[in-house]
């Protein structure tokens, strides 16, 4: 089973939570130079990243149970670090 977070000396990577959505949204998840990497296209409003969050939260749980991989975010105290 895996854990709701891990933890190294330098990094946190947890579960991904609503409050991070506008962090998410703000810093890439709306930039198509950046979304054009990744399997998704650019997210039109915050509304739309919440929604993807809840979705990679279910999909976390089902992963948890099945002992897989899922999304989690790299944080650094309470705030979603941007990539910009």
């Amino acid at each position: 089973m895996l854990p709701d977070t891990f933890h190294t000396a330098r990094l946190k990577l947890r579960l991904i939570e609503p409050k991070d959505a506008g962090p998410i949204f703000d810093s890439y998840a709306q930039d198509a130079t950046v979304t054009r990497f990744v399997i998704w296209r650019p997210h039109q409003s915050r509304s739309v990243q919440l929604i993807e969050i809840d979705r990679l939260g279910d999909e976390f749980e089902r992963a948890k149970l099945a002992g897989t991989a899922a999304a989690l975010v790299v944080a650094m105290g309470e705030v979603v670090e941007g990539v910009k």
